[in-house]
């Protein structure tokens, strides 16, 4: 055995240290839980301290920025950029799990602000120079879509006029979206509104107001919501049962 190492072919000896180097490198990828691949130029990830563990970049293009606030945390997450000039930045608290930030273009932002909290769901934007941003406070249940763009063109036959181009998305302060629910382009959503379960957001939320349904309409106004069980919320609120909904 040790005659045969000692003639081991050059080229043998060489695929065989590369192969333990990579191997090496892989697990220690998996060890401290961060893995970058830069396939571009002038590209720049700035974690500032912030709690990004088990997280995969993936950036196919020039001068993208991506960024966290020293107390932002993101856990098991993926972040791809095909394209240049994109800025991707979390804001301070902005908690994020197991989600995906896809980004298919050039020139375009995703704004995740304060104490956002993301969870199992995915952010996506599929043109050039769109923009997503979601307001501070704001929740989203796991397995959401928040999609800029619909990933192919869809025009007028006769004169070629786009039909679907994508602009942004906006969600406000203190905004719920609920399990599985979509939100689709070109659509702004007002403080404080919930969007239901399963629900697909088409137009315009206004604030302060319930949407269910597919497509998503409002079902009611004047409400609002806080991250608080009923029975944790402070001495005075109305939150006692109501008799008619007791079954007997």
């Amino acid at each position: 055995m040790k005659s045969e190492q000692v003639l081991l072919p050059p080229i043998r000896l060489l695929a065989s240290l590369t192969k333990n180097w990579r191997r090496f490198a892989l697990r220690c990828l998996r060890l401290t839980g961060k893995a970058i691949s830069d396939h571009g130029m002038r590209n720049r990830i700035v974690r500032n301290g912030a709690v990004v563990d088990q997280t995969k970049i993936e950036l196919f293009g020039d001068n993208n920025h991506i960024e966290w606030a020293p107390d932002a945390s993101m856990l098991k997450c993926r972040v791809v950029v095909l394209g240049s000039n994109n800025e991707v930045k979390f804001g301070p608290k902005a908690r994020i799990g197991n989600s995906t930030f896809w980004i298919h273009g050039s020139d375009s932002k995703v704004c995740i602000e304060t104490e956002v909290s993301v969870n199992e769901s995915e952010i996506i934007l599929t043109e050039d120079r769109s923009r997503i941003r979601i307001g501070a406070g704001t929740m989203l249940g796991p397995q959401c879509a928040i999609r800029c763009g619909d990933g192919h063109a869809i025009f007028e036959k006769e004169t070629g006029e786009i039909l679907n181009r994508a602009i942004s998305i906006e969600l406000e302060e203190n905004v719920l979206v609920g399990t599985r629910a979509q939100i689709l382009k070109n659509v702004r959503i007002g403080m404080g509104s919930i969007i239901g379960a399963c629900a697909v957001v088409t137009n315009d939320v206004p604030s302060g107001c319930i949407a269910t349904g597919v497509p998503a309409k409002v079902i009611r106004s004047g409400v609002t919501w806080t991250r608080q069980r009923i029975d944790d919320l402070p001495a005075g609120w109305n939150h006692a049962p109501d008799s008619s909904a007791v079954s007997k």
